[in-house]
């Protein structure tokens, strides 16, 4: 209800106990479909075999593998939360709220209060992150490139003038 996520095939309300949704691209690279049955093994040594429900379309919001609650935590030797959404009344506005909000999430150090716009916003800001290091990254392979360039015209001339000075120096004249 509060996210509105996009599904490749089935619903995010069809994730129930004992089942899984995997991400589209994770579902096409390892051949599986909806029914197909999955082992996971965390890394507390726990496993379980799950039922695909459906095929989900946000790896941003699902990730990979998302499994029902009471599965995760049952995996995993402390259960944590990843996200939390909260709807707001009608008459709300979020500004008014996160006074009230900020005091609950102090109490957890690796929370992150953020609205939509700034969740939002904090995922561009990865991709443009990302996006810097690719332009660093083609700048340095210019610039290295500009160098080569340099230093074989360089060796070019420093080679073509000793051959000059040799064939001068075994009787060729300036003309020929």
């Amino acid at each position: 209800d509060i996210f509105h996520v996009k599904m490749a095939e089935g619903a995010i309300s069809d994730l129930d106990r004992g089942e899984m949704i995997v991400d589209r691209q994770v579902a096409k690279d390892k051949g599986l479909a909806i029914g197909d049955r999955v082992k996971v093994t965390s890394l507390s040594g726990r496993s379980g075999s799950y039922r695909i429900s459906a095929i989900g379309d946000e790896p941003v919001l699902l990730g990979s593998y998302t499994l029902h609650k009471a599965d995760a935590d049952a995996l995993t030797a402390t259960p944590t939360d990843f996200l939390v959404g909260l709807t707001l009344d009608k008459g709300r506005s979020v500004e008014g709220m996160r006074p009230a909000l900020k005091k609950v999430v102090r109490q957890y150090p690796t929370m992150k209060l953020s609205d939509r716009d700034q969740f939002t916003g904090s995922i561009v800001a990865q991709i443009k992150q990302i996006l810097n290091v690719i332009y660093a990254l083609l700048a340095v392979s210019i610039v290295i490139a500009l160098i080569g360039i340099t230093n074989t015209l360089s060796l070019s001339i420093n080679e073509r003038t000793r051959e000059l000075g040799l064939l001068r120096a075994t009787g060729m004249t300036r003309d020929q």
